[in-house]
């Protein structure tokens, strides 16, 4: 089996390390990797000794305090040339403009002298990607400061842009283009780059090579620059990776305003500060976006010129990392795998000790890469993605723990449910068995009295009031069984039309009427002028639950009113039914939507219901978009709501036929009636020759198939479920064969989709079983003359 402690335990493993490798190329493991060791130089980064390098900034404040004198920048030449008069007089070793001097100004002539007269100065080029020189003696100038390269990286950089060919000749070039990471932190800087077809130094390498060896060397098979005496780790595209130090802003910065007012004698910083140092120069106004960000807490925002000066600094002293080591990773892998692998071995699959181990070995993990990176400059990019991957060998064992048990928890869960299914049959059943039998009995013993003994007419009347009207409720009961067992098997589908909510609530008032009036209880209703002329609504649910909401509030009052009240807003319906009754407990408003749930009122009295109205009418306010909310008071009645979506219906202009070309014009003849059983059959033809109509029986589809042909009657009466032909099929067969009249399927079904079936067979439509006597002989006479 695969789940076998063994095999899980191998492929883990395995797993773990074939992840590892492939993902760690991953964007996503990469930023990891850089955050991860972004975090070891913020806690444990080197101090440096910045006593080699100053920088005079440019800065806006010292824009706005020399605007009176130089004006707006950039400033005349004039100004920078005795910038490097000043500084070479200082003593200064070596002078580095982060400025691009491209254009021609005013000065250039003074400018161009001094740096004849200077041989460490050197000027800023950066790359630009369509940069192209046009004059020769550009690309003649510019070769002077082509570097020699052996074995260089592919770079794919096109253009350069270099300072004013005056100052090209007289001056050092530096490129001091950086390239951020995808999360904007500069972490490696090229050494040389490519422009033109030709090799250039970047600045840091320029200030270290000065005029002297202008030559690099890359041995790729260990990621190696060499220049001089110098040996720096690379990465496959030539770069450097910079090792910060802690105190980066120690970096001695001296405003541009201060450092002119003390060369002009005028300010506190003495000449010796800059002998014997490197001096950066350069404007960090923050309009021209001359800011960048290094691995730092907070925000780590610098401006170009100090990440200039660090690049320099680090490449001078070696301070650099080594970003790809292969032992260095693997020993990260193996702490964490063999620790895993300990832990597996004696402890098994035990949950608790394989976490322990996972974060043992990741301390571990973690300990040792800040020791290879302190002792070694070492960068591992291996632990984010090794821990990713060992993480699958706890994952897919701790999966195998938790399957267990939740395989348990899932048998103890089916075992509940089935108890409770069981107990909930067994209360459903008890509850309806109480609800029938009440009804049955009162029918049973009622007719009994009537077939054993003499009763005289004013009680056998009596009787059979009481025999009616306990069927009723026994087909109300049935009625209600069957509806919430097609909501909850999901069988239900609304069937919509546009239909007017007055001749909808018109209907309800007149069918509930007779119940008010015997108890003195006035039925009203308001419809607000808002509500559309139609709405496309399913007439026959929406018609149903508001039966339900004022038959309920009938069983509870004994005099006063109810109000029934429509209103629209924001396309949706609202019907509320208002009741002046005895109210509904505080405690019961929630349980009266649940099935078989009353109130402890309704149970202590003589109130009949089956306890699921409330609970279809929910059901199906849901199914039409909407829900029912009940407001009530003990002793001051109760408010149920009725709130749906609903949309507009069409009016359209319809011109009524005229009296000779109505629809329902009475023919002679006979009506065929085909059910197959006697009692329903005698039935329904006792009610229609009652009435004056003549009546023929089919015992089956068949036989109501060939009586059809032979003698075709003026309406047939079609009942679905018939042997030897069912009423679908002999309806169709009817169809096909030519006849045109009424055909009505006799159904106990209220499912939509089985009317639909019927409707498709060719049945005008249905009558519903137990046969309305009033529905069956007003649909006949619609047809036929008496």
């Amino acid at each position: 089996m695969w789940w076998s402690d063994k095999k899980i335990i191998s492929a883990s493993l395995l797993l773990a390390i074939l992840i590892a490798w492939p993902v760690s190329y991953a964007d996503l493991f990469r930023r990891a990797e850089n955050w991860i060791s972004d975090y070891v130089q913020i806690i444990w980064g080197e101090r440096a000794d910045f006593s080699d390098v100053v920088i005079i900034d440019v800065d806006e404040t010292s824009m706005r305090a020399l605007n009176s004198q130089l004006g707006a920048w950039p400033y005349d030449r004039q100004v920078f040339a005795a910038t490097v008069d000043y500084l070479e007089q200082a003593g200064a070793d070596q002078i580095v403009f982060d400025i691009l001097f491209t254009d021609v100004r005013n000065g250039d002539k003074e400018f161009a002298e001094q740096l004849a007269a200077a041989d460490n100065v050197y000027l800023a080029s950066v790359l630009l990607h369509d940069y192209r020189f046009i004059e020769d003696q550009d690309d003649k100038l510019l070769g002077e400061h082509v570097w020699s390269v052996e074995s260089p990286p592919v770079l794919k950089r096109k253009g350069l842009m270099s300072p004013h060919p005056e100052f090209l000749k007289r001056a050092n070039i530096g490129v001091i283009s950086v390239f951020p990471d995808p999360d904007g932190v500069v972490r490696r800087l090229p050494l040389v780059v490519k422009a033109n077809g030709q090799y250039f130094s970047s600045m840091m390498l320029s200030l270290l090579s000065g005029y002297k060896d202008r030559s690099i060397s890359f041995d790729w098979s260990n990621n190696i620059a060499e220049h001089g005496n110098y040996r720096w780790p690379v990465s496959e595209k030539g770069a450097v990776t910079i090792k910060y130090p802690s105190n980066f802003t120690d970096l001695s910065v001296i405003p541009f305003y201060e450092f002119l007012l003390s060369a002009h004698g005028a300010g506190n910083i003495e000449p010796d500060t800059y002998r014997g140092k490197t001096v950066f120069i350069g404007s960090t106004a923050s309009i021209l976006g001359d800011y960048t960000y290094i691995p730092r807490q907070g925000s780590g925002r610098v401006h170009g010129l100090g990440v200039l000066a660090l690049a320099y600094h680090s490449l001078k002293h070696d301070s650099l990392l080594i970003s790809d080591s292969v032992p260095a990773n693997a020993s990260i892998l193996l702490i964490i795998v063999l620790i895993l692998a300990i832990a597996i071995r004696f402890k098994g699959l035990r949950a608790i000790p394989l976490i322990s181990a996972y974060g043992i070995a990741i301390v571990l993990s973690f300990s040792h890469m800040v020791l290879l990176y302190m002792s070694l400059n070492v960068q591992t990019w291996i632990l984010m993605p090794v821990v990713a991957a060992t993480l699958f060998v706890f994952i897919a064992i701790f999966a195998k723990s938790l399957s267990l048990q939740l395989e348990g928890q899932r048998l103890v869960y089916e075992k509940q449910a089935a108890e409770e299914s069981r107990d909930l049959k067994a209360r459903f059943l008890a509850h309806m068995t109480h609800e029938l039998r009440t009804p049955l009995t009162a029918i049973m013993g009622y007719n009994k009295l009537l077939i054993d003994k003499e009763v005289d007419p004013d009680e056998e009347a009596n009787y059979l009031q009481v025999i009616e009207k306990n069927s009723e409720h026994l087909l109300l009961l049935i009625n209600n069984v069957l509806d919430q067992s097609q909501i909850e098997a999901g069988q239900i589908r609304l069937v919509k039309g546009d239909y007017d909510i007055r001749d909808l609530l018109q209907d309800v008032t007149l069918l509930l009427r007779p119940v008010a009036d015997n108890k003195a209880v006035e039925l009203q209703t308001s419809v607000n002028d808002q509500v559309p002329k139609l709405l496309n609504i399913d007439r026959m649910r929406m018609k149903q639950v508001v039966i339900n909401l004022v038959g309920n509030a009938l069983k509870f009052i004994e005099q006063g009113h109810i109000l029934i009240e429509a209103g629209w807003q924001n396309n949706r319906l609202s019907i509320a039914v208002e009741d002046t009754g005895p109210g509904i407990p505080e405690k019961d408003l929630q349980n009266i939507f649940e099935s078989f749930q009353q109130v402890d009122s309704v149970i202590a009295s003589d109130i009949t219901g089956t306890g699921l109205g409330l609970t279809i009418s929910t059901n199906l306010a849901r199914l039409m978009g909407g829900q029912i909310t009940v407001e009530s008071e003990l002793g001051h009645g109760a408010r149920f709501t009725l709130s749906i979506d609903a949309e507009e219906g069409e009016v359209e202009d319809v011109d009524l036929p005229s009296q000779e070309t109505s629809d329902n014009v009475k023919i002679s003849g006979y009506v065929l009636l085909a059910e197959d059983s006697k009692d329903s059959s005698k039935l329904i033809t006792l009610f229609l020759e009652i009435a004056g109509f003549e009546v023929k029986l089919a015992e089956n589809g068949q036989q109501a198939y060939e009586m059809a042909i032979a003698e075709p009657p003026a309406i047939i009466l079609m009942d679905m479920h018939m042997p030897i032909m069912d009423g679908q099929t002999a309806t169709q067969k009817i169809r096909e064969a030519g006849f045109e009249g009424p055909i009505f399927a006799l159904t106990a079904s209220n499912d939509q989709v089985v009317i639909g079936n019927m409707r498709g067979a060719g049945c005008n439509g249905e009558i519903a079983k137990p046969v309305d006597t009033d529905q069956l002989i007003q649909t006949v006479s619609q047809y036929l003359s008496q």
